[in-house]
């Protein structure tokens, strides 16, 4: 029987890739509570009894070929579970999660060298979540055969579900040679449904219709030949989308504008509670923001100051509700009086479909079930200036932002603060600009005035990227650049370094904890905040959410060496 690693209590779904460090055969868990150290209150503190885990024993390496091999286990109880392999002790690949229970599970592990060395080990779970890990073992990979065979077999390889919708899926495989192409599929490991028969070829494309929204539905592909020869593809799962809930945008109504020589006062109504804010400018590309009131209302008046006299400026409404669902007003405009008197404007009070416009903020939740562009959203770039320009009463920004490929629209949101103190916050001064442009003007600075800014970039899922920050000192006699780039801590505590040198999981503890909980808690995946040095419930819930929303597979509330590595790139 193989030495193992036995841990308990961690969750059925914990199957992380492990990081690549030398276990301790024969750990223990130190289990007197009565410590000063040790946790006393709340689920986070409660450190359980150490249950057994799962034994594994017959392991054997078969099926060695010059790319792949095949490992079998044996198991005193039902158990999922993976194979960590590589050319060291440190891994680095593993096969995917067997997808049933079993007390003899098989692994195929692919994509190997030939006549190499390579290292693994297995790691399985019972169905309460007690978990056990096999010693490192080695075997060697076979030589290339110097000639192909004459008559290979039929293999099926590459299979995924390449679309999804609430009641369709399109399955894509490929062949080592000519074969047609069928997809087994049902709601359970027996299927029980079978596509139309696909063309013959080596690529193969077969779409699923009439499902069921919001469905787990297992399948696997099938090949034929002209010379009746059968693959089986390796059986594989997909969850329907869920049918999304109708949304309702606010309205924009009943806009009126009474303006100054230097000033305009703009009111309107909602349909629903909104925070507002007014972009506006002399032309229809704006420049300038009168930047957010968060308050939620129906009735709404904001200001824009130190206009020009007798000047026309653009305006649109930008109206957002608790659900981050924004409606983008019409474009308006007004004419500020040459003279002292005030003018009184009304609007047209229909409301009209162009004030609403889209949708630049969801859920969590509905970006997970929604979301299908190759991976979960990850945090913005920070945006990348190109010009901060000073010039007379005014400060041009020119910056370059993040192509968005899993962010959807990218927003950006310049802070200025005035004062030698820098911007250490997205609310440690005004809000000037909040928009998806590359190009804004500060019109409302005076010259010989220090100010300081910050630029952050969000994607349409609200996730706020680090700021670039820069000092700015306008004056009206000197057309050269007088920007200066400036480095300081977003937070006022910082983050300490990130450096875990061990995989950490449900039960442990000690100041690695600590720091992962830091670490989760400062980036807003850990609201409870509670930094114990011990690995409870609550933390492995704030590591499925950090995993979930920056695209790691398997979501199994493990830090392992992906998620550690992703880690410190957020850190650095």
């Amino acid at each position: 029987m193989k030495k193992l690693y036995v841990y308990g209590g961690i969750s059925l779904i914990i199957l992380m890739i492990l990081f690549s460090v030398r276990y301790v055969f024969a750990q223990t868990v130190p289990m007197d509570m009565t410590s000063t150290d040790a946790p006393t209150s709340e689920t986070e503190e409660t450190v359980p009894a150490m249950p057994t885990g799962p034994s594994v024993s017959n392991i054997s390496v078969t099926d060695i070929t010059d790319t792949s091999a095949r490992v079998d286990i044996n198991s005193d109880e039902l158990v999922q579970g993976y194979v960590e392999y590589g050319t060291s002790e440190q891994y680095g690949m593993s096969t995917p999660l067997t997808s049933e229970f079993s007390t003899s599970p098989s692994f195929i592990l692919q994509n190997l060298s030939p006549e190499t060395l390579y290292h693994y080990r297995v790691i399985v779970m019972d169905s309460s979540g007690n978990a056990a890990i096999t010693a490192d073992e080695t075997f060697t990979t076979l030589a290339t055969p110097t000639s192909e065979p004459s008559s290979p077999i039929l293999v099926i390889s590459n299979t995924e579900t390449a679309e999804m919708s609430t009641s369709t899926a399109r399955i894509i495989w490929q062949t080592n040679k000519n074969a047609d192409g069928q997809v087994q599929y049902g709601i359970s490991t027996s299927y029980g449904a079978l596509s139309p028969l696909g063309v013959i070829g080596t690529s193969h494309d077969i779409s699923l219709s009439s499902l069921a929204p919001n469905t787990k539905y297992y399948y696997r592909a099938i090949s034929k030949t002209s010379e009746g020869e059968i693959a089986y593809g390796t059986p594989q799962e997909f969850t329907t989308l869920a049918v999304q809930a109708v949304v309702t945008y606010p309205t924009i109504s009943n806009v009126t504008i009474s303006t100054t020589t230097s000033s305009a006062m703009i009111s309107w109504t909602t349909s629903k509670p909104t925070t507002s804010n007014i972009q506006y400018g002399t032309t229809t590309s704006y420049g300038a923001s009168i930047g957010k009131d968060l308050t939620l209302t129906t009735s709404h008046s904001r200001t824009l100051a130190n206009l020009l006299s007798g000047t026309t400026y653009h305006f649109r409404i930008i109206a957002t509700d608790s659900d981050g669902n924004a409606a983008y007003g019409k474009d308006r405009n007004f004419t500020t009086s040459a003279s002292s008197q005030t003018t009184t404007v009304t609007a047209p009070t229909t409301p009209n479909n162009s004030d609403i416009l889209a949708n630049i903020a969801r859920s969590e939740s509905e970006a997970v079930t929604s979301y299908t562009g190759g991976g979960l959203p990850v945090i913005s770039a920070r945006p990348l200036p190109l010009n901060v320009v000073p010039l007379d009463g005014q400060v041009l920004f020119e910056w370059k932002k993040d192509a968005g490929a899993h962010n959807g629209i990218i927003h950006t949101l310049i802070v200025r603060k005035e004062g030698t103190d820098p911007v250490r916050s997205r609310i440690d001064g005004d809000i000037v600009y909040d928009g998806p442009d590359t190009i804004f003007t500060d019109t409302n600075v005076e010259n010989g005035k220090e100010y300081h800014y910050g630029l952050y970039s969000y994607g349409s899922f609200g996730r706020f990227s680090a700021s670039s920050h820069f000092k700015v000192v306008p004056r009206a006699d000197r057309e050269e650049v007088d920007v200066q780039a400036t480095t300081i801590a977003e937070e006022t505590t910082p983050t300490p370094a990130l450096s875990l040198t061990r995989d950490l999981y449900r039960g442990l503890q000690g100041d690695d904890i600590k720091m992962l909980q830091t670490f989760l808690s400062t980036n807003g995946y850990y609201p409870e905040g509670l930094v114990t040095g011990y690995f409870g419930s609550l933390t492995k819930a704030a590591v499925v959410r950090f995993q979930l929303l920056n695209t790691i597979s398997p979501v199994a509330g493990y830090v392992g060496p992906i998620t550690k590595e992703v880690m410190g790139q957020i850190y650095r």
